[in-house]
């Protein structure tokens, strides 16, 4: 949103493959904050949906930070 706007690239994915993929990169920095992260309802029968992969993987990256950030002192560690 602060940078310039790039026009989305939306293609057909399954939303458990981007889910996982996205998981596995953030795994390493989650867990070198102390923290653990948990990605839970994936095997549910859900359709294909529209998604632009980096979008989708840029969202998370930021949320994940933005927990990691002002959860550092949360007695509970665990991202879901």
């Amino acid at each position: 949103l602060e940078g310039r706007p790039r026009a989305l690239e939306l293609k057909p994915a399954h939303p458990a493959a981007l889910l996982a993929a996205t998981s596995e990169k953030l795994r390493a920095q989650v867990e070198e904050a102390g923290f653990r992260l948990t990605v839970v309802n994936t095997e549910k029968e859900l359709p294909d949906i529209l998604c632009d992969a980096d979008a989708f993987f840029q969202i998370f990256i930021n949320l994940t930070d933005n927990a990691l950030k002002f959860c550092r002192d949360a007695s509970n560690r665990e991202l879901i």
